[in-house]
């Protein structure tokens, strides 16, 4: 996720005691990742693991297989910085536009390059059996074409 600035080993107590030499890295490997379940914990002071900007440019290459993520930390503007909206239990998913960097609110509103977005701020207070089952019937009708994706 992150590795030092200068090049040298990286030391997890360094990292802790001084983020700011520390950059992220996990978007070099977006042309590998498809989806992303975040639910680290975060602080300002640490790197982001993706930020709009490193998005956006790995869309535009071409080097972006990322279609989706459920951020869970639900930080606003955090480890993923594109998380600037929140999802309900009702209405779980949105779609983010790496390029033009805004939200839509209509599944059917898809385009190219679109990513699945999901992040109930409040999803740690609902009862785990019916958030589970919630979540995974609004998901299960996306897996088939996950699936059967050729990308």
């Amino acid at each position: 996720m992150s590795r030092r600035k200068d090049g040298q080993p990286f030391v997890k107590s360094e990292y802790y005691a001084n983020p700011e030499n520390f950059e992220g890295y996990f978007e070099e490997y977006l042309d590998c990742v498809s989806f992303l379940v975040n639910d680290i914990y975060w602080e300002a002071k640490y790197p982001r693991l993706i930020t709009k900007k490193g998005l956006k440019a790995a869309v535009e290459s071409g080097k972006s297989r990322f279609m989706g993520v459920t951020d869970i930390s639900a930080d606003y503007e955090g480890s993923i910085e594109f998380t600037s909206q929140f999802t309900s239990i009702e209405e779980p998913f949105l779609l983010y536009n790496p390029i033009k960097q805004n939200f839509k609110e209509k599944i059917g509103d898809m385009t190219t390059g679109d990513i699945l977005f999901h992040s109930v701020d409040h999803l740690p207070a609902e009862m785990p059996k019916e958030a589970s089952y919630h979540f995974g019937s609004k998901l299960l009708p996306f897996v088939l074409s996950i699936v059967n994706s050729d990308i």
